[in-house]
């Protein structure tokens, strides 16, 4: 895609001598996958951004997808326009697999329609921010997506008298998921040697896969 102009505030570039930005160690090291083809934003995205994230890189979708195989991954940052796969097939590769689905992503795209951001809905994305943006809206957003999550999941886990899906704003994909590790276990409650390794056995998934979901 053409070159784009990113907005930066003084404070947030190496350029103007300001103290780099502290990082809280005891936060969780979140893994952050960036998918651009334009290689100076992206080199610009992952000097900013892995002040506080471990940063995956990929400059299409195809690339990101097939790095998504052996990299943990806990959210996304894609451009829409890119060759060979753009940020809407990828998006939807990712909503539409059952290992992936679970990973929020944000599109970043130069299109400001109403068409446009319905058709960056439709295919799966967890939000959008347009082009030309600003760093620190972006890092605001990751963090507001990151605390949401980590906040739901939480509620979820002590919600024990009701088990309320919706507590997780999960893909239909993701809930079917659920639904099913939930009637394996309660299966199996009174089995005294039922172990996770059992229980990916049930889910026809690897030790792996099952732990990353």
């Amino acid at each position: 895609s053409p070159a784009e102009t990113v907005r930066i505030s003084p404070k947030m570039t190496e350029e103007s001598g300001a103290a780099p930005q502290t990082v809280d160690t005891e936060a969780p090291h979140y893994s952050l996958l960036l998918v651009e083809d334009n290689e100076e934003l992206l080199y610009l995205m992952e000097r900013i951004l892995s002040r506080r994230y471990h940063i995956i890189m990929a400059k299409n979708g195809i690339e990101a997808f097939e790095l998504m195989k052996d990299n943990e991954v806990d959210i996304i940052v894609s451009d829409v326009m890119m060759p060979e796969m753009d940020g809407l097939e990828l998006c939807r590769a990712i909503k539409g697999n059952l290992e992936t689905s679970h990973i929020p992503i944000i599109l970043l795209t130069a299109k400001n329609t109403a068409e446009d951001r319905i058709e960056c809905y439709n295919a799966g994305a967890n939000a959008y921010i347009s082009k030309p943006f600003e760093l620190k809206v972006l890092e605001a957003r990751l963090d507001n997506f990151l605390m949401d999550k980590k906040t739901k999941q939480e509620e979820f886990r002590t919600d024990i008298e009701d088990i309320n899906f919706n507590l997780l704003d999960a893909t239909d994909i993701d809930k079917e998921f659920l639904k099913k590790v939930i009637e394996v276990i309660q299966e199996n409650l009174s089995s005294s040697t039922f172990d996770v390794i059992q229980l990916a056995d049930a889910l026809a998934m690897s030790k792996s896969s099952l732990y990353r979901k």
